[in-house]
């Protein structure tokens, strides 16, 4: 089995640097383009299963990208719910709320968001959406369109990284990753790959 692992393209709320994962934000004119780039190079993958987060920003990318091909959709794979920081850049929530962001960035792993998700729930969440894509062992090459967090989340446990080790995996915006998997063993043929954008001009 091959697996794609691929972060959605661009959205406005990107370009503004806020904080957001539950909100459903739509991918803007780069996103599309970044989306039909990514056709292109999928092209030489022979891709057969496509699944996908349900927020519209990597479903639709996923549709985009895998033309005629049928998307399914997991809500396990959204990005994690940042709670009162969603919207909000890294500024503004310093400002409003200084003291709880200051404990998050330190200690991300004790410290929750108001109404957010904790890392550990956010985690086990989606790695209960991979094990269920992936429980039916074929001979494929499988898309998976998710959010950043998700893809580390993912690609942590496939390489059993410690959680710490994680969130230093670079995810940038539309990279696409490919993990080999032959008698369960795995190897990382691409890893935040965005050349292909830049291919396809």
């Amino acid at each position: 089995m091959k697996i794609l692992l691929i972060r959605h393209g661009e959205t406005d709320w990107n370009c503004e640097k806020k904080y957001y994962g539950a909100t459903d934000t739509a991918l803007n004119a780069n996103g599309i383009k970044q989306a039909e780039k990514l056709s292109k190079r999928l092209k030489y993958e022979n891709i057969s299963r496509v699944c996908s987060s349900d927020l519209k920003r990597a479903e639709k990318f996923a549709r985009l990208a895998c033309n005629d091909i049928k998307v399914e959709v997991y809500t396990g794979l959204r990005e994690i719910n940042f709670g009162i920081f969603e919207g909000l850049t890294s500024k503004q929530i310093n400002s409003k709320y200084k003291d709880i962001y200051q404990k998050w960035i330190n200690d991300p792993f004790t410290t929750t968001i108001p109404e957010a998700e904790s890392l550990d729930v956010f985690s086990k969440r989606v790695i209960t959406a991979y094990e269920e894509i992936i429980s039916v062992k074929e001979d494929i090459s499988l898309c998976i369109f998710t959010h950043g967090g998700p893809l580390k989340v993912i690609m942590g446990y496939i390489m059993g990284l410690d959680r710490g080790a994680v969130w230093s995996l670079g995810q940038d915006i539309a990279a696409l990753n490919i993990i080999k998997f032959d008698n369960d063993k795995f190897k990382v043929s691409l890893l935040n790959d965005t050349s292909y954008l830049e291919e396809w001009l």
